[in-house]
This record gives C-alpha cells, structure tokens and sequence, in this order.
C-alpha cells in the first residue's frame, strides 16, 4: 500500500468500523434504536465510498468485473468468518441451517448481478456520476417497503420528501451526462 491516501481510508474504514461495533456491543443492543441507525447509516456512507474508489482502481488494473466481484465477496466471507472469532457469543453469526438462507441466497444471487453492474458503471463512467445515480436506490426502497414491509416500517411524508431530495440530487448529477 505505497498510497497514502489509500492507507488512509483503510484506516478510517476500521477505526470507524471498530468505534460503532464497540458502541453498539458496549449497549448491549442487538439492533439499536433509530438514532444509532441513523447515526450508522451515515458512517457507512464513507466505506461505500472508498469500496467505490478501491473497485475502480483495481479496474484501472485488471478489467475483469466478474473476477472483482469473486475477489471481493470472498474477501468478505474471510473477513467476517474471522471477524466472528472474536465477536462476543450472542453476536456471532448463526451458520445453521435454517430458513433464512434461502432468503439471504436469494438476497445473495441479487447483489452479486448488482454488483456486477456496479463494476461494469464504474469501469466505463466516471465515479463522481456513476456513485450518485447507483445511490437514487432510495426511491426503490421506498416503494417496496411500502409494498412489502407496511407492519414492520412506517412510510411518513418526512420520509417521502427526503427520498425525493436525494433522488433529485442523484438526477442533478447525472443530468449532466445527459
């Protein structure tokens, strides 16, 4: 890693990684209330960023999606099996058979196409454009929560009004391509 910026964001990545799992576990909630989602949500934001970043270097490199996306979803199960090693008993992950596989296979075969499409916008556009348009999944997440997940979330008109501001934002950008 001879780029310092690089070395950089990886270090942000785990030192915010680590201070939210910390202050979570700390709590000892399992899901949290709204404001640690909220609070997580936007920490989240930069390793979006700077997996968006990292996938478009290696691109520059080695232009092959379909390899990318094998390389980074084993990486993840490494990190997170490992990762498992050291979480206390009632947060690691429960690799039982059961029936929420077939949801999370399903869940699994969806975003590796998204994320080769991912790969495949990030390969032939610029990453300032490309990032902001992928991010308008907002307004697809309002719709289908609204359709499937009425007992569990609320659709609010806050929420609707923030769902058009950040699809505005990701039409703004990606106007200009336009």
């Amino acid at each position: 890693m001879n780029d310092p910026a690089l070395a950089a964001a990886f270090a942000l990545m785990a030192a915010v990684g680590s201070a939210t799992f910390s202050i979570i576990v700390r709590k000892g909630q399992r899901y949290g209330n709204a404001t640690t989602g909220v609070l997580i949500g936007l920490i989240v934001s930069v390793p979006i960023l700077s997996a968006a970043i990292l996938r478009k270097l290696g691109l520059g490199i080695l232009q092959s999606p379909l390899l990318g996306v094998t390389f980074t979803s084993i990486a993840g199960l490494v990190f997170i099996l490992g990762f498992s090693v050291v979480m206390p008993p009632g947060h690691r992950p429960d690799l039982r058979w059961g029936k929420a596989w077939f949801f999370y296979g399903l869940c699994g075969l969806i975003y590796t196409a998204t994320f080769l499409l991912s790969f495949h916008a990030i390969m032939r556009g610029d990453i300032t454009i490309v990032t902001p348009i992928s991010s308008m999944a907002p307004f697809f997440a309002l719709v289908m929560s609204y359709l499937f997940l009425r007992d569990v979330e609320r659709v609010t008109g806050l929420v609707v009004a923030g769902t058009a501001l950040s699809v505005a934002g990701g039409v703004i950008i990606g106007w200009r391509v336009l």
